[in-house]
């Protein structure tokens, strides 16, 4: 009897050997899923700053060949208008007169710089700056080498002389 007490107690022994050992079969094979999964996480992770960096860097790039552009035009133009020397602040002051007659609240300021059928103009912004926003009332457009000043009608994509 002592005997098949010791078997079944031996046999008991070894089902609880092997549960236990299953369990820590199935701790190690999660604890490594989930460095597995950490690892790809850092994979993402690096790959996806690397995705931003590049992306800050070509509209880094872009950024600057606007700045050229820009500056290219603004150097154009101001070498094509340096005997008539309208700038920017002049195509303001030349939009200010005629708008604030009708409307002295208004702000107006110097957009960019537009090349319209072969000419340049200095593009100028009129608004009403509101507490929680700003309404544009329109464009304007000063020609570079004759101060000639016109509003853009927005519908028709057209200049319409104002001076």
């Amino acid at each position: 009897m002592f005997a098949i007490f010791g078997i079944g107690l031996t046999l008991i022994i070894s089902i609880y050997n092997q549960h236990e050992s299953d369990k820590k079969e199935q701790a190690v094979i999660v604890q490594q899923k989930e460095e597995d999964v950490k690892i790809e996480n850092q994979k993402q992770e690096e790959l996806v700053k690397e995705l931003e960096e590049k992306k800050l860097e070509a509209q880094k790039k872009a950024d600057e060949a606007n700045v050229k552009e820009e500056t290219s035009a603004d150097s154009t133009l101001n070498e094509n208008t340096k005997k008539d020397e309208f700038t920017k602040e002049k195509a303001i002051e030349i939009v200010r007169k005629i708008i604030i007659s009708k409307n002295p609240k208004v702000k107006v300021d110097y957009d960019h710089i537009q090349k319209r059928d072969g000419k340049d103009y200095y593009v100028i912004r009129v608004y009403d700056d509101m507490a929680d926003h700003i309404s544009t009332l329109g464009w304007y457009y000063v020609q570079g080498d004759t101060g000639k000043a016109f509003e853009w009608d927005l519908i028709e994509d057209t200049l319409i002389p104002i001076n």
